[in-house]
């Protein structure tokens, strides 16, 4: 298979059953649709990591436009492993949650779940193969506006407030991730994490220790947005 469609499937596969689940079909049809997508999101990462094994890191240029200036996906063996395990978690909890009838048991609400799922794995997908900062952060939003569904889908008062707080806590996480990256660009002029790597090699050792200053809020950016979901009685209802 292309490198093309092996590195872009992850991500767009995701993104286009995720469209059409929004649609008033049939609910059988929606589960054969996200189990499908799902499996075979994990096929193509377990091809990508058998690939980056053998020849190295795999690299797509989105459009033809060469880094810095284009949309870089890359899956070397750490993504492309993480990739694997995610999309097999990923659907392991979608045949449990399909088995325990987690969403017939939501009624309208449950019309939602799937297509919120599917984006959250298309944010997973993305977040592990991109090339870039501001990518990257793009793939953190995606997740988070899924999660964000799914933990105050059919919402009682007490876990709407629970959602609320996990809620405030992820846009705080992300406004401190979004100015790290203007911090970074700003003093590099780039967000290509390879062209940032030369670049902040080249740069004069006094600059790139005040550059390593701003360098470390990504981490703790990350850190917020790994903080415990919201638990209350109700919460181990939530949908997956």
């Amino acid at each position: 298979m292309a490198v093309t469609a092996l590195l872009s499937l992850p991500v767009l596969l995701p993104l286009l059953a995720a469209a059409v689940s929004l649609f008033p079909v049939p609910r059988t049809a929606k589960r054969l649709l996200s189990t499908g997508t799902l499996a075979v999101v994990l096929a193509d990462a377990v091809v990508l990591l058998v690939r980056a094994d053998a020849e190295g890191p795999l690299v797509l240029e989105a459009g033809g436009w060469p880094a810095p200036l284009g949309v870089v996906l890359v899956a070397d063996r750490l993504s492309a492993l993480l990739l694997t395990v995610s999309a097999l978690v990923a659907l392991a909890v979608l045949l449990y949650a399909i088995g325990q009838g987690t969403a017939e048991r939501r009624g309208p609400a449950a019309a939602v779940l799937h297509p919120a799922y599917l984006l959250l794995v298309a944010g997973v997908a993305l977040a592990y193969l991109t090339g870039d900062l501001f990518n990257l952060f793009v793939a953190f939003e995606t997740m988070l506006a899924s999660s964000y569904v799914l933990i105050t889908l059919d919402a009682g008062e007490e876990r709407a407030r629970s959602g609320m707080t996990y809620t405030i806590t992820g846009l705080a996480s992300s406004l401190l991730l979004l100015t790290v990256v203007a911090l970074v660009y700003a003093s590099t002029g780039t967000v290509n994490l390879a062209d940032l790597a030369r670049r902040t090699a080249d740069l004069p050792d006094g600059t790139r220790t005040v550059l390593g200053l701003p360098a470390r809020p990504p981490c703790t950016g990350c850190a917020a947005r790994a903080h415990r979901p919201p638990r209350s009685p109700s919460s181990s209802r939530c949908p997956p």
